[in-house]
């Protein structure tokens, strides 16, 4: 955007600055509403339209380039990795000491000592399960303690197959349909620096695990 102004009788032409605080990243993947989202940053509603698509991604670089997100600071994600300890049903005792019942959803079979992650979606207590999905849950007694995970904002997502993740590359390997950039993932296993053979991440937004081969 330019600004006119007067000097001398003449009229001139002043460029609007690019501020830093024109930059951040989103929270739990979203943006407040004075803000969009933009190659995985909140840019303020009216950047783009006033200085145009070239000057805010070069600025939008140099802003990530001197911001790195740090892992767990971009929401307010209540979570705890543990195990399951004990099954009898769709009542569950984790290792972490909280025990939960599944609320709705055919759990079935468990098998021995499975991961899990339980975590606050809202009001409502959900648990991840390995091998299983996601299912709503009642908590009956608090985790005695609690693994918090780190999660990562997605840097860039391409077909449903490519992730850049921490600067590192992964790869589905079928799909992680709709995965998009900006958004929240755990690394459940695997490691967040690419050094492993495959991983499963955990999208926090959409409440669902994809399986990844590490590049």
């Amino acid at each position: 955007m330019m600004k006119r102004i007067a000097s001398f009788g003449l009229l001139a032409l002043v460029a609007v600055p690019v501020a830093a605080q024109d930059f951040m990243y989103p929270r739990a993947g979203q943006c407040p509403a004075t803000r969009l989202k933009f190659k995985g940053v909140c840019i303020s509603s009216k950047l783009l339209e006033e200085r145009g698509t070239e000057t805010v991604v070069r600025k939008m670089m140099e802003f990530k380039a001197k911001n790195k997100p740090q892992p767990g600071a971009r929401g307010s994600l209540s979570a705890c990795l543990t195990k399951i300890g004990e099954d009898k049903g769709d009542i569950l005792k984790l290792d972490n000491g909280a025990i939960v019942e599944i609320a709705r959803g055919y759990l079935g079979y468990v098998g021995y000592r499975k991961d899990a992650l339980l975590f606050k979606d809202g009001s409502r207590w959900m648990i991840w399960i390995e091998g299983k999905k996601v299912f709503p849950a009642d908590l009956y007694r608090e985790p005695e303690r609690c693994r918090a995970p780190s999660d990562y904002p997605i840097d860039a997502a391409v077909d449903d197959e490519i992730f850049i993740i921490n600067g590192e590359k992964f790869e589905a390997q079928t799909y992680c349909l709709g995965w998009s950039e900006g958004e929240s993932v755990i690394f459940l296993d695997g490691s967040e620096y690419g050094a492993c053979a495959s991983a499963s991440i955990f999208n926090v937004e959409r409440a669902e695990s994809c399986d990844v081969w590490c590049e």
